[in-house]
């Protein structure tokens, strides 16, 4: 049973399958190999400069940039320091890599992007529909630009879309959902709505369905 609380079983012959991901798996796969192939040189935003500043700074044990003795054009003044306006949250995903070398810190995004297909290839055979479909995710322009830079938006969507993944099933995991979703807009704060409206919504179908299940037994009563 999907989501919406249609059949979706397999026959006895699809049950013995396994499903099939030859176009999804395919597109993931030239997606990677494209990806390191044209590996991203360098970045193309001050966004991204300050970025990788925050993650060397937290490297260093510090979230002041001063401290660190890194100079910022775009910086706060916090306490007599000067701090970063970006997440501290997603420089810290990059912060392994950028101790390393800055440049390995595109494969975080290009993971995060990975990690979306399947997450979406998981969504789409939950409700019935062919794998196949994934591909749409992994052509989107958006997606693709956004995968080619160090910004939030990448890692902040894929987490909020794992948020809808945890919650929109037929068995939900609410706490799950949330730890996902509160993620998205500490990596992202203008993914922040975004959360707010998909645990919202899932709320009000929760309500929805907990009437249902509630009407069913006394409309049948009335009936007989």
């Amino acid at each position: 049973m999907n989501s919406n609380g249609a059949s979706t079983v397999p026959s006895a012959a699809e049950a013995t399958r396994p499903p099939r991901r030859t176009i999804a798996g395919v597109a993931a796969l030239l997606f990677l190999v494209i990806y390191v192939v044209f590996f991203p040189a360098t970045y193309g935003i001050e966004d991204e400069s300050n970025i990788i500043s925050l993650a060397t700074a937290l490297g260093h044990g510090t979230v002041f940039l001063d401290r660190a003795g890194i100079e910022s054009g775009r910086d706060l003044p916090v306490l007599g320091h000067r701090i970063s306006k970006f997440s501290p949250f997603h420089a810290a995903l990059l912060a392994p890599a950028v101790a390393t070398s800055w440049r390995l810190a595109f494969l975080v995004t290009a993971g995060f992007v990975l990690l979306g297909a399947w997450i979406v290839v998981r969504m789409l055979e939950r409700e019935g529909l062919s794998s196949d479909w994934a591909l749409l995710y992994l052509v989107n322009p958006g997606l693709l630009y956004y995968s080619r830079t160090l910004l939030s938006m990448v890692p902040a969507s894929v987490m909020a879309l794992f948020g809808v993944y945890l919650l929109f099933r037929s068995r939900p995991r609410p706490f799950a959902g949330a730890l996902a979703l509160g993620a998205a807009a500490l990596l992202h704060i203008w993914l922040a709505p975004v959360a707010l409206v998909i645990a919202g919504s899932w709320w009000v179908e929760r309500g929805r369905t907990s009437w249902r299940e509630t009407a069913a037994p006394s409309t049948v009563s009335r009936t007989r």
